[in-house]
């Protein structure tokens, strides 16, 4: 999803990014990255918790 917002949106993490990195704004060039790595982070910890718990029987 990032990457499609990287090309075609406007509004968005993928956008601002871009953006940033097109203007030589590096504040919110790391900005942007650290939230994505945050997210990317908090997705894999629910898929985890999630895996665990509907495949405890493993």
């Amino acid at each position: 999803m990032i990457a499609a917002e990287m090309i075609g949106a406007q509004y968005g993490i993928g956008a601002l990014i871009l953006a940033a990195g097109n203007l030589y704004q590096t504040d919110q060039l790391i900005a942007g990255v650290v939230v994505l790595s945050l997210m990317g982070l908090c997705v894999s910890w629910l898929l985890g918790r999630l895996d665990r718990w509907l495949l405890g029987w493993r």
